[in-house]
């Protein structure tokens, strides 16, 4: 279209409803309807505008300077074209402002001349109650705050808001994480799709790519983002039906928070902060090189799946968990990779006072504490949370724990199972790959997993502290050299049972004699953990001699004693067998 569709004008017009508006210094400004000068232009945009029938078009051309907004006048109108609309110096103003419906936007450029303004302003401003807006293929540069803006109201919703193909560079902010380029709040059937942003802000004037509020059914995907501030894609406050997918974000030298956050309204507390509902996040990828905050960020939601995501962090850390999530019900987190630098006391993943969440086929890699004198807590730290099931989950090279259950109240119904465990627990204290701190655990079954002592001998399986209850521990393989040839170890727990773990050895069994001449005999077990009463049954094969009583006792890590009441003046053979549970 462009300059073709601008020559069409003289020779052979698309519409008598075509308006033009051409810069002064424009090619063939005589072939437009209206010709700005630069002084006033919005005055004359304006005036064109208010020309422009229903289902009418503005052809925007050349160089234009505004000091103040221009506004839509009538419905289904298209403004569009080839136009740089520059910002007058201290204008502090919207650039169009949309007060009617059906209303599209295309192919212009808004340069906001951010350091000659004082004050926040959006270059697209969609009022409350609108519908069915379009902004296709525009460019946002040296912007103060956004570049489409929409305020909706609980009352009174903008429907249908269509944002594609656009780019966006150089956007500051007068308040932390305002704006972005798109803004929209109390919004329904969104649909932002296909847009990159590069220098969105600074460390001390953080704003986002895009942030959805408020909202409904909510479409976001194919958004690159390069150095952001803030959040790159920040959708919440009790919004619901949400899809977020195909996400880059890139920061090399500015740090950032998330690549995707899915918040909440209210405090930490929780307490009556309406839910986002029904929320979808698949495919992002996020690299960091300068540090930051979280990677994939999700509170306070119902009905979450998170899929296929990377976060991938370099040369420092970033301050909290690369998977954050919290106050959620109902949620799969599957086949997601974290690689790289944890801040000391933080983790790969988090799932805090969360129930019915499932972490399936997940990565945690690489987790090498950056220049802190405390190392990363876990990869996994699991808190105050209930039906959690962490499944064929790979964690390898970490520094502490990959998993970790702790918090103040009890965690409830924790399943581990299949999964796979490298050189993951090999340093600080404790080091255990999977620890379960005091009263914490409740009907828990650690099952079916692989842990790997490959170039480490300081890495220890599992430790459960005092006070956990009803916890099953079965069917695990144990490879390698483990530190204190520690591989499963606990406290004081209720109800535990310890069965069948290849490596780990809680079951034997054999046959041991009583000489003439002897009233005991000492037997090497041959298990992994300390028997005690009740732990070994004896059984003598034939004949008892003199013997006419036999016990056991003198319980230690590698024997166990069978005593005869006297001399049995022949030889006693015993079968015995020993199940710790």
């Amino acid at each position: 279209m462009g300059l073709d569709f601008y020559k069409a004008k003289r020779g052979a017009p698309l519409s008598s409803a075509t308006v033009i508006v051409a810069a002064s210094d424009s090619l063939h400004p005589e072939r437009a309807d209206y010709v700005c000068d630069g002084d006033d232009d919005a005055t004359v945009i304006q005036a064109a505008i208010d020309t422009i029938p229903e289902y009418g078009s503005l052809y925007l051309t050349g160089s234009l300077t505004l000091s103040s907004y221009v506004e839509t006048s009538s419905n289904n109108i298209t403004i569009l074209g080839d136009a740089i609309l520059n910002l007058a110096n201290g204008a502090n103003c919207e650039f169009i402002r949309v007060s009617h419906n059906g209303i599209t936007i295309k192919g212009l450029t808004f340069d906001g001349n951010v350091d000659n303004q004082t004050g926040g302003y959006a270059a697209i401003k969609l009022s409350a109650g609108v519908e069915n807006i379009e902004v296709e293929g525009c460019h946002f540069q040296d912007m103060w705050n956004a570049g489409v803006k929409g305020e909706g109201t609980a009352d009174n919703y903008i429907v249908g808001v269509s944002v594609r193909d656009c780019t966006a560079n150089h956007f500051r902010a007068d308040a932390s994480h305002f704006g972005g380029l798109v803004y929209l709040s109390y919004a329904e059937k969104v649909d932002i799709s296909n847009l990159r942003t590069e220098d969105m802000g600074t460390t001390d004037s953080k704003i986002d790519s895009v942030k959805v509020i408020h909202s409904k059914e909510i479409q976001i995907s194919g958004i690159r983002g390069y150095e952001i501030s803030a959040h790159h894609i920040f959708v919440g406050f009790g919004s619901e039906n949400i899809v977020i997918s195909d996400i880059l974000m890139h920061n090399k030298e500015i740090d950032g928070l998330e690549s995707v956050c899915i918040e909440y309204a209210g405090d930490d507390t929780h307490d009556g902060t309406p839910k986002n509902k029904n929320v979808l996040v698949e495919n992002v990828l996020q690299i960091m090189e300068a540090g930051g905050n979280n990677g994939v960020f999700v509170w306070t939601s119902d009905d979450v799946t998170i899929n296929n995501c990377i976060v991938k962090v370099l040369s420092q850390p970033i301050l909290n968990p690369f998977f954050r999530f919290r106050y959620l019900d109902d949620a799969t987190i599957s086949n997601c990779i974290a690689i790289g630098l944890v801040y000391d006391y933080s983790s790969h993943y988090s799932v805090w006072q969360s129930n019915r969440v499932s972490l399936a086929g997940c990565h945690s890699l690489d987790s090498i504490v950056w220049g802190w004198t405390n190392p990363p807590l876990a990869g996994l730290w699991i808190i105050e949370s209930n039906d959690i099931t962490v499944e064929s989950c790979i964690f390898s090279n970490l520094p502490t724990q990959a998993i970790l259950v702790g918090g103040g109240e009890t965690n409830k119904r924790i399943s581990i199972h299949d999964c796979i465990f490298v050189d993951a627990g090999m340093a600080g204290s404790p080091k255990y790959s999977i620890y379960i701190e005091a009263n914490q655990f409740n009907d828990a079954k650690i099952v079916d997993n692989l842990f790997v002592a490959v170039d480490s001998s300081s890495m220890r399986g599992m430790y459960l502290e005092d006070g956990n209850t009803n916890v099953t521990i079965k069917d695990n393989d144990f490879w390698g050299t483990f530190d204190n040839n520690t591989k499963i170890a606990w406290g004081s727990v209720t109800g535990l049972t310890v069965r069948n773990n290849t490596g780990y050895t809680t079951e034997n069994s054999g046959t041991a004699t009583i000489a003439n001449g002897s009233t005991s005999v000492a037997v090497n077990h041959g298990l992994d953990v300390t028997p005690s009463d009740g732990d070994i049954t004896v059984t003598p094969t034939g004949a008892w001699g003199a013997m006419t009583e036999f016990y056991i006792g003198n319980y230690t890590s590698t024997q166990f004693t069978i005593y005869a009441d006297q001399d049995p003046g022949q030889d006693v053979t015993f079968a015995w067998r020993a199940v710790v549970l």
